[in-house]
């Protein structure tokens, strides 16, 4: 199993990817965004 840490996850293209990589692999994702994480 793989660890992904997704960098602005609340953005457009973090957003999809994270949903595409959770639907489609068994990977653990991580993500943080910016705005959210100070």
């Amino acid at each position: 199993m793989k660890k992904v840490l997704i960098l602005g996850v609340n953005g457009f293209i973090g957003h999809h990817l994270s949903n595409r990589i959770l639907a489609t692999t068994d990977w653990e994702v991580y993500g943080m965004d910016m705005s959210s994480d100070r």
